[in-house]
Formats: structure tokens, sequence, C-alpha cells
């Protein structure tokens, strides 16, 4: 099923490569090469008996999936700079009771 559903998008041309790059509050930096998402200019523009075909399909629900995977890049990085900041007031504390 997987390998007719990305046949298709790329019959329609709705895949686009991205790149995802994140810096956190330490200064680290990760960057994701070889990732794919929908090109959604192109899909605004397809004629409507191919928005109905992908529905139909169950397509549309896995392009919106797909496409909201990357809006949640940020999050994730938020959720890691918090992580970060407990660890660095954790350590913060231990080096302030070792100095008492």
């Amino acid at each position: 099923m997987t390998k007719l559903f990305i046949a298709r998008l790329l019959e329609l041309k709705l895949v686009e490569p991205v790149d995802v790059e994140v810096e956190f509050d330490d200064g680290t930096m990760r960057r994701c090469v070889g990732l794919y998402t929908i090109d959604q200019e192109v899909l605004s523009r397809l004629p409507d008996e191919g928005v109905v075909e992908l529905f139909r399909r169950g397509y549309l629900r896995l392009i919106d999936y797909m496409i909201a995977s990357l809006k949640q890049v940020p999050v994730m990085a938020r959720k890691k700079n918090s992580r970060l900041l407990k660890a660095t007031e954790g350590l913060a504390g231990a080096r302030a009771s070792a100095m008492r």
C-alpha cells in the first residue's frame, strides 16, 4: 500500500525534498537531510477530480499527516530545550551545594 501511495504522489509531482535544521539553546545544531514532504502549492493546483481521487483512496489524510509532521519539529525542539534547561539547573544546584 505504501508503494502505491508514494507512486501516486510521485505521478502527481506532490513530493518535494526538505532539509530540517534545528539549533538548540545549548548551541548544538541538528540537520536532517534526505527527508520529503508534500509540495502544498502543487497540491492546491490539483484539479478537483484529482483531489476527490486522493480523498477516496484515503491519501488526503496521509498527506495531511505528512504536512503536519513538519510542524512538530519546533515543538520537539522546545521540549529538548526544556530538558537542557532542567539539566543545567540541576548542575547549577549541585555546584552551589558543593561550594558550601
